[in-house]
């Protein structure tokens, strides 16, 4: 059976966001998963082809860190792991695109920071 989902999505939660290696991203989704302690940050890039993982990753760690963590820590919900997505599509929780290309990195909280996990 599939958890219940707390969902924030665009517009209502769309935010656009230039991380320090200069990827301009935009925050589509937010989906809190309060049976499995997950929290899904889903953000677009659409050139995410030409960026390249060595670019993307360095900054998917600060994505958690200055905003996926913070909005966490507001919502008061118990959250254990963190998973940051980049897609240069939105694709919908759940589903497949084999057109997309997609990079998921997940972080455990610890001492108030995100600690990479990989997968």
């Amino acid at each position: 059976m599939m958890g219940a989902w707390l969902a924030l999505t665009a517009p209502a939660m769309a935010e656009t966001v230039t991380t320090p290696g200069g990827l301009t991203v935009d925050l589509y989704a937010m989906i809190i998963e309060p049976d499995t302690g997950l929290a899904r940050f889903r953000f677009l890039l659409p050139d995410l082809g030409a960026v390249g993982a060595e670019t993307a990753f360095p900054d998917m760690q600060w994505l958690c860190d200055a905003v996926a963590l913070p909005e966490v820590l507001a919502i008061g919900q118990p959250v254990g792991q963190i998973i940051i997505t980049l897609s240069d599509r939105e694709v919908p929780q759940g589903m497949s695109d084999p057109d997309a290309i997609q990079f998921f990195e997940g972080y455990s909280i610890a001492t108030g920071a995100c600690m990479w996990e990989p997968f």
